[in-house]
């Protein structure tokens, strides 16, 4: 994993921090290259965009260090995948709009220990607008 100044155990937002590097770490592994993390689009937040060929890859990442996976997996609700969208769409028809895009999420969980305990890539999120 790359190194960071910045400790994540060390406040309340470290299970979402964490979550974003295993999630990009899980993706370069699987042959997607990193190109950018937490952009601002307004008030809304993309947390990792990657790239595999010509294909720009947004993804939403979830995780917990408690609950259920189905928790986890269920916290991308219909309001939130919406904002998702807009967000992801909006970033790309300003920056990638000649290349392809695709919305994806990552779910991770945690053991008590911060350990991964589980990894799940779900392509190719829709949406109707």
């Amino acid at each position: 994993m790359d190194s960071v100044l910045y400790n994540p155990w060390d406040d309340n937002g470290s299970t979402g921090l964490l979550g974003e590097l295993v999630a990009k770490e899980y993706l370069v592994k699987r042959g997607y290259e990193f190109v950018d993390g937490n952009m601002r689009v307004g008030h809304l937040e993309i947390d990792l965009l990657m790239r595999k060929g010509d294909l720009m890859v947004y993804v939403e990442v979830k995780s917990s260090k408690s609950g259920s996976w189905e928790r986890i997996v269920g916290n991308l609700s219909g309001k939130k995948l919406r904002r998702v969208f807009q967000a992801c769409v909006s970033y790309h028809e300003r920056f990638y709009q000649e290349l392809p895009m695709r919305v994806d999420c990552v779910c991770v969980q945690f053991d008590w220990k911060m350990d991964v305990r589980r990894i799940r890539h779900m392509t190719n999120l829709s949406w109707d607008y």
